[in-house]
């Protein structure tokens, strides 16, 4: 679990250098500064534009940025639930860890790197590890307080000041996310769901088979505002349509399943897997890509033969 921290902070590390990288440039001797790919926009417009070396598409340089921020909250989790090791156990990396000090810079390192992949579900699923975390910790009364006053604070300026989060309120509250002519910006998620529940009611018993699912989104498309195939972006969703109602309820199985077990054996770090999976598999394929599938497998067999009782 430490080493998989430590190539977090690897991997995070040459992000923040690599964008910093792009945004460099010396023009007649002096250095410049433009993080903005297209120099038209601002450095917050950019942001809005997925125009920015330091922010979304254009940070994750190794996957997908929702892919990218549910392995930095999976670190951060780590962090927060540190197991303690036997001193005469600790190799070099588990006496740095073992620091506080370390263990929240390191912590706020990841966090920052999460708000800068832009990905809203994991915003959420950041703001709900810390309130949990929080609430059920043995702090005194009056930091947690404190500390849930500094995090909801700190989340509204964000989101007030975010032109991702402004422009998604402003198609959500006026209700131009209906349009057809907004679609790009993200809300087709309203039309992608909606064609794909019909899907399912039209294939309820046994789905419409793995890999049809896109070639079958495309061909209902009958508007064409989508221009390329597009999954469900909804795993949950997206396994109702694939198997069918039967294998949809086995996959559903899994989750319910692993969390009963987690509260059942107290396993806080299982617990917190899961609820970073639930956040995303409502707004993301995520098995829909080998990374996300790889990441699913390996860390659910690992915590569970892992956890307390075993």
């Amino acid at each position: 679990m430490n080493f998989f921290v430590l190539g977090n902070f690897i991997a995070g590390l040459i992000l923040i250098f690599r964008a910093l990288y792009r945004s460099l440039s010396i023009e007649e001797g002096k250095i410049i500064f433009q993080a903005a790919v297209n120099d038209k926009y601002s450095f917050l417009e950019s942001i809005s534009c997925y125009g920015n070396h330091f922010f979304y598409s254009e940070l994750a340089y190794f996957m997908h940025p929702a892919y990218m921020s549910v392995i930095m909250l999976l670190a951060i989790v780590i962090l927060l639930l540190q197991k303690k090791i036997p001193q005469e156990n600790k190799i070099i990396i588990d006496r740095l860890l073992s620091d506080k000090k370390i263990s929240y810079l390191l912590i706020v390192f990841f966090s920052i790197i999460v708000l800068l992949l832009s990905s809203k579900a994991n915003f959420f699923a950041l703001f709900v590890i810390f309130l949990s975390y929080f609430i059920m910790s043995d702090l005194k009364i009056w930091i947690k307080l404190s500390l849930l006053t500094v995090i909801i604070g700190f989340s509204i300026i964000f989101i007030l000041e975010n032109p991702r989060f402004n422009l998604y309120i402003k198609y959500l509250s006026d209700g131009t996310f209906k349009e057809q002519a907004v679609a790009k910006t993200g809300t087709y998620r309203y039309y992608i769901w909606e064609k794909g529940i019909n899907v399912f009611k039209q294939n309820f018993w046994f789905g419409v088979g793995t890999g049809d699912v896109k070639d079958l989104m495309t061909e209902k498309n009958a508007n064409g505002f989508l221009k390329k195939k597009h999954n469900l972006h909804n795993e949950f969703l997206e396994s109702f349509v694939r198997l069918g109602v039967f294998g949809g309820v086995i996959f559903l199985s899994i989750f319910f399943l692993s969390i009963y077990y987690a509260l059942k054996t107290r396993d806080n770090l299982l617990l917190y897997f899961f609820i970073i999976l639930t956040v995303n598999y409502f707004f993301e394929s995520m098995l829909d890509r080998i990374i996300g599938v790889l990441f699913f497998c390996f860390f659910v067999f690992l915590l569970i033969f892992e956890s307390p009782e075993k």
